[in-house]
């Protein structure tokens, strides 16, 4: 069997002439036409993507972070909670009740946070007296202070009567 007359082929007449009765085009030329038109609808819809996009104005960010307050914290008072009688073989860790109260203008928050680091503790102990930074939530519910030692301690507002009688008496008289 020879290859010679494979890899020579050439169309003959009758193919050509086949193609041309039933219609059909070349495959390279329908392959042409189809990425053609593929071409255009893509930069159509660029162009349109393009002419939407830039010309509508942009829409201003609203921020939703709560703005930073400058306060003073005028007492502060440490509990620890009841820990049961430990027959362990490690000691238990202590939990810890923070009590603050934070002067902001004429009005004093009072403040409750939970903690077991007592670095935590001595940061906001030292504070007493200074101004801080806080923040309040929308429902004034939470409060967040930023010592000057850069820690950032989450808080709940509670009732007057859990604050620091100190505290609440060096309010009074400033």
């Amino acid at each position: 069997m020879s290859t010679e007359g494979y890899f020579n082929w050439q169309p003959t007449v009758t193919s050509v002439g086949r193609k041309a009765r039933l219609g059909m085009k070349s495959a390279t030329r329908a392959t042409r036409g189809e990425a053609l038109r593929t071409l255009l609808v893509c930069l159509a819809t660029f162009a349109a993507f393009c002419a939407i996009g830039w010309h509508t104005p942009a829409l201003a960010r609203v921020s939703s972070a709560p703005v930073r307050q400058t306060g003073r914290i005028s007492g502060v008072r440490r509990v620890l909670r009841g820990t049961p009688l430990c027959t362990a073989r490690y000691s238990r860790i202590h939990d810890f009740d923070v009590y603050f109260s934070l002067r902001i203008g004429e009005q004093t928050y009072c403040g409750d946070y939970e903690t077991v680091v007592l670095d935590e503790i001595r940061d906001l102990v030292s504070s007493e007296g200074k101004d801080i930074e806080f923040t309040v939530d929308k429902s004034k519910k939470r409060v967040i202070l930023y010592t000057p030692q850069n820690r950032k301690l989450k808080a709940r507002i509670v009732r007057t009567s859990q604050c620091s009688a100190t505290a609440l008496a060096q309010s009074g008289n400033r």
